[in-house]
């Protein structure tokens, strides 16, 4: 910052009335620094005052600019050596003797003056002339009265954008035809692998006979191996494999025993066979335990991976049951199993329900006696009305099967069945202990409402029953328990089935 004298003096006025206090005479003023401040002080008491410093302009004479000028013209005119000549005036200073000297000289390059502006399209010509006739610029600055600098820029500025529009031209058609091959590309790859998916599902139909709508992420690495083996003349194989999703090695090791003969040719067979004439109901448990008693010998393993391979599954569904409680007709009897289901013995502990099996054609009830031994149907009903005759007809039947001082357990829920007068007179006159579940307590009876659930999963649910009578229905029911005592053989009994384990005990 530049400070006049009139301010110098202030600040000097100041520090003397303040005794010389430095720092509060520039916090007072807001200038200068303490330094300049003693500096000022310094030079006023040599001095005694300040002067404003004003530069003197130095002035040439006529003879001087004259000879100054004679030499700027004997050398072609140029003003930066009549400077390093003379050592003086400066550049601005000589450009403006030149202007005075000659009034026609375009101003240009004076100072303190607008420049020239040329018309460019002005500048295009004389360029073009120039980079044409290989004119060098020094002659054409003569000749033109334009700086060699000028036209060096404008030749320089005239090449570069005609090498940068050729280059944008290039540049946008290179551009377009890139976008557009690139296009092409990416449509091409799209159809390839639509092309390719849709050759894979239709290899799929033909030889796996898959139905429409077959998903890739559904097939085997066999079948997938097998479709890649017959597309490969088609396709490459690496290509193949990435959209089946199939590794290399799983491909090569079906390919290798493409020939072989399946080992488990004839099991396959007899699974559907055994699995279908046994109500689908068989698991890969019983299946196995099925084939121990045969000359085929299996593991379990095997067994649960050709069910998989085969689409062998039992289908479970779960309904509403039926429920016969109509409250409390006569006085309820105490729990007597409370929950325990296990015998030592045949006919020692009985349970018994009602369930319902509602078809097209009407509802059908069954009633049953079930031995907690091993699980076997000692006798049943069925009819087409839950009514006491259903339950005491059961019971009925059950008593003449029972041996010689043989007096179980009956236990029940509390369905009105179990409650009338009639059903107390023949467990009493037939020695039979009654025993009752809690009021709506279904774990009570528990064991009993299992055996519903697997009559219904194997027989009832998963079939078609619209075309079926209710005396076929009927027939068939009797046929499938008939087939639950002597036919389906129980893990719990180590594979034998319920009429098998019993006849042990009475051996």
């Amino acid at each position: 910052m530049i400070f006049n004298s009139e301010q110098k003096n202030i600040a000097i006025n100041l520090l003397v009335k303040l005794d010389f206090q430095y720092t509060k005479t520039i916090i007072m003023l807001g200038y200068p620094s303490t330094k300049t401040l003693k500096k000022w002080y310094l030079y006023y008491l040599e001095k005694g005052y300040f002067v404003n410093k004003k530069t003197t302009r130095v002035r040439f004479s006529k003879e001087t600019k004259s000879k100054v000028l004679e030499y700027y013209y004997e050398i072609g005119e140029n003003i930066s050596k009549t400077v390093r000549y003379f050592g003086f005036p400066s550049r601005a200073t000589l450009s403006k003797w030149i202007s005075e000297y000659d009034k026609n000289k375009p101003s240009h390059c004076l100072a303190n003056k607008p420049v020239v502006k040329y018309n460019n399209t002005l500048v295009k010509e004389i360029t073009k002339d120039i980079i044409l006739n290989d004119v060098p610029l020094h002659r054409a600055s003569s000749y033109l009265n334009i700086s060699a600098t000028t036209l060096y820029n404008w030749r320089n500025k005239l090449l570069t954008n005609a090498g940068a529009i050729m280059n944008k031209i290039k540049g946008e058609s290179n551009t377009t035809e890139n976008i557009l091959e690139d296009k092409i590309n990416t449509l091409q790859k799209k159809y390839n692998d639509l092309q390719l998916e849709y050759d894979i599902l239709i290899k799929a139909q033909e030889i796996l006979k898959k139905e429409k709508g077959v998903s890739i992420s559904n097939l085997t690495n066999k079948e997938k191996a097998d479709i890649a083996y017959a597309l490969k003349d088609n396709y490459q194989l690496n290509v193949l494999l990435k959209v089946l999703h199939c590794a290399k090695s799983t491909y090569f090791y079906h390919y290798n025993n493409r020939d072989k003969k399946d080992p488990y040719e004839q099991l396959r067979k007899e699974l559907h066979n055994v699995f279908n004439s046994n109500y689908q109901a068989f698991g890969y448990r019983r299946l196995y335990d099925y084939f121990k008693k045969t000359s085929l010998k299996v593991s379990e393993k095997i067994i649960r991976r050709l069910m998989k391979e085969e689409n062998i599954i039992v289908v479970n569904h779960k309904k509403k049951k039926y429920m016969s409680y109509l409250g409390e007709i006569s006085p309820a009897v105490d729990n007597l199993l409370k929950r325990d289901f296990k015998s030592d013995r045949p006919n020692k502990k009985w349970l018994t329900d009602i369930t319902e099996f509602h078809i097209p054609a009407g509802k059908v009830y069954l009633s049953p006696i079930i031995d907690c031994y091993e699980g076997y149907v000692v006798s049943w009903t069925t009819g087409t009305t839950p009514n006491a005759n259903l339950a005491n007809k059961m019971l009925l039947n059950g008593i003449k099967k029972l041996n010689k001082n043989e007096k179980p357990i009956i236990h029940n829920d509390r369905g009105c069945h179990y409650r009338w007068p009639e059903w107390i007179n023949i467990t009493k006159n037939n020695g039979l202990i009654r025993s009752m579940s809690k009021k709506g307590c279904s774990p009570d009876n528990s064991a009993c409402e299992g055996f519903f659930g697997r009559i219904k999963n194997e027989f009832f649910y998963g079939r078609d029953w619209t075309n079926v009578s209710i005396n076929n229905f009927i027939i068939l029911l009797n046929k499938y328990l008939t087939w639950y005592n002597n036919s389906r053989g129980k893990r719990s009994l180590n594979g034998l089935t319920p009429n098998e384990y019993r006849s042990l005990y009475y051996k």
